[in-house]
């Protein structure tokens, strides 16, 4: 399920059913939509990224991917998400039609997702698959899909997140380890 908690009394306010398993969810910055990325029960072949408005409960979209959906983002303005997924693609999908603006092929599982304040940049956490003992950092362009850094990590990076003026990136890994890094 997905549940909108008040934060003020942790109230429910309202509880959606989802089907899958939620691995994440991220509000835009209106507050209007919510994005989850999700995996099908008892599989590892099929995901999804949801749009789901608060105030309704309702659906607004259903983007569907070849494997689980870990990691989910909107840009500042709400008109892109971002999607990180066990199908190793970093995907950018236009939050009014769905549509795929962009696919990055990432080369390893794709466990988190951030976008810089003014969107120029997406950052991405992943995990080499089956392993525990490597992972990346990586600088993507939303507007040409061009990897303009990438970070070797001793594990898989499970947290990403820029500074509000976007010139460093924290990530968190497996390792234990919380690194800054320069964008």
């Amino acid at each position: 399920k997905l549940r909108f908690v008040e934060a003020a009394s942790g109230a429910a306010v309202r509880q959606v059913e989802h089907g899958d398993w939620v691995f994440a969810v991220m509000f835009n910055h209106d507050g209007s939509l919510a994005a989850t990325g999700s995996l099908k029960e008892g599989s590892r072949v099929a995901g999804q990224l949801r749009l789901v408005s608060p105030a309704s409960g309702a659906v607004v979209r259903e983007v569907e991917h070849s494997a689980g959906v870990r990691a989910v983002a909107f840009n500042h303005d709400g008109s892109l998400v971002a999607t990180g997924s066990m199908d190793k693609k970093l995907r950018f999908v236009e939050a009014a039609s769905g549509a795929a603006v962009r696919q990055v092929e990432h080369g390893d599982w794709v466990f988190a997702v951030m976008f810089n304040h003014d969107g120029s940049l997406a950052a991405t956490g992943s995990l080499k698959e089956g392993s525990r003992v490597a992972g990346q950092l990586r600088l993507v362009s939303p507007a040409s899909g061009a990897v303009v850094r990438e970070v070797e990590h001793s594990a898989g990076v499970r947290a990403v997140a820029f500074n509000h003026d976007g010139s460093l990136v924290a990530t968190g890994s497996m390792d234990k380890k919380l690194r800054f890094v320069e964008a």
